[in-house]
């Protein structure tokens, strides 16, 4: 589909498509604060799959604090409500924003600590060599200071339900 039948079928005001990225974006409405252009309308679809071929279920296709959306076939910031499937970013932490942590012994045990929490809606699971589980409802986009590469950590990104 191309980057006008997304802005057409999603009523945006305008979209963008980054050449050097490969990004489809639309953008909804106009920002209050400007007399000229767009907020995001949290909705991002990879070049590959503007151009016709349908979007792959994969809980890997949303770029890093996306997430995958699979009754519409897009990336989101935010969900309606959350599911048990994760996408991941091995090699990336989220530094500084953990709203849980604790001891594990699989990185299963940790995306399933995500699903069940209930003192809070949790976005984002990470596990560290030392098996250490963090928690939060944060993302790369949220906390984008926070975002990080390392070695030693394991990113996983909830999908929606």
């Amino acid at each position: 589909m191309s980057c006008s039948a997304v802005c057409i079928r999603d009523g945006c005001c305008s979209l963008l498509y980054d050449i050097a990225s490969q990004r489809c974006i639309t953008y909804s409405s106009f920002a209050s604060s400007k007399t000229y252009g767009c907020s995001w309308k949290y909705l991002e679809i990879n070049a590959p799959y503007c151009d016709g071929t349908p979007q792959p279920s994969s809980p890997n296709t949303c770029d890093h604090g996306y997430s995958y959306d699979a009754s519409n076939e897009v990336c989101v910031i935010e969900c309606e409500s959350y599911g048990s499937t994760f996408g991941t970013f091995p090699g990336r932490v989220l530094s500084g924003f953990n709203d849980d942590s604790f001891v594990v012994t699989s990185e299963q045990e940790c995306r399933n600590a995500c699903v069940a929490a209930t003192a809070f809606v949790c976005r984002t699971a990470e596990l560290s060599s030392s098996n250490v589980c963090y928690l939060s409802v944060d993302t790369a986009l949220t906390q984008p200071s926070g975002y990080q590469e390392s070695t030693t950590y394991t990113l996983w990104q909830r999908n929606c339900a």
